[in-house]
């Protein structure tokens, strides 16, 4: 990990890291927080770690007032996924939900609600199969999970909607006109409109530009 001075490039730390880094890192508060195998919390000021939590790679990471939030492959594991909630002062677990497949899908989360991606495999090298689910950050419990609709990529959350390209597998009973984007209700998990001029074609991420913010998916800053 390279430190530089913004204003003139300048390198002024340098620090080896244990493991390359999994997913996109986070900073906030002069706290970075880098998936990198496992998940670390560093100090910017002092680069000490503060805590670190253990796993065979994990994605980026949400943080909330008290928790940090993130999908991760159980330590010793290399087959399953876990989303996972920890104490954002000392790591500790708080809770742990089973997601599939080792897929590193970035949750997002929002107010009291985590929306997450349970990954199903598919036999196709590098493809994904995961499903849509929401549950409380508190305790982690299930609120919604839509067995019927499939995500090719993380969800993108703006204003009560979820947005992503995938598959509403039941909709009609013409399959081609069941893939594309899908705009789905956060609240419940319905789907609310598919739009298929992407159909089977790949489709990057959606970016939702409101009139009250730009949205992206949860590794979005």
């Amino acid at each position: 990990m390279h430190v530089l001075d913004k204003e003139t490039g300048t390198l002024l730390n340098k620090v080896e890291l244990p493991y390359d880094i999994s997913s996109v890192p986070l900073i906030e508060n002069d706290i970075l927080y880098l998936p990198a195998k496992n998940m670390y919390a560093i100090n910017l000021n002092t680069l000490d770690v503060l805590w670190s939590f253990e796993a065979e790679g994990v994605s980026s990471p949400q943080v909330t007032e008290d928790r940090v939030v993130f999908h991760g492959i159980p330590k010793d594991n290399t087959i399953y996924s876990a989303l996972y909630c920890v104490n954002k002062q000392t790591g500790s677990f708080i809770w742990g939900n089973d997601t599939g497949f080792d897929t590193l899908w970035t949750p997002t989360v929002v107010e009291n609600v985590v929306f997450g991606v349970y990954e199903k495999a598919t036999s196709f090298a590098f493809s994904t199969n995961g499903r849509p689910f929401a549950v409380k950050l508190s305790d982690g419990k299930q609120l919604w999970y839509m067995e019927d609709v499939v995500c090719d990529n993380a969800p993108v959350y703006a204003n009560g909607m979820l947005y992503f390209h995938g598959h509403d597998i039941n909709a009609t009973s013409d399959t081609d006109k069941n893939v594309g984007l899908i705009a789905m209700d956060a609240n419940t998990g319905k789907v609310v409109w598919l739009n298929n001029v992407f159909g089977y074609d790949y489709a990057n991420t959606p970016i939702v530009i409101a009139q009250n913010g730009v949205f992206g998916p949860g590794y979005y800053r």
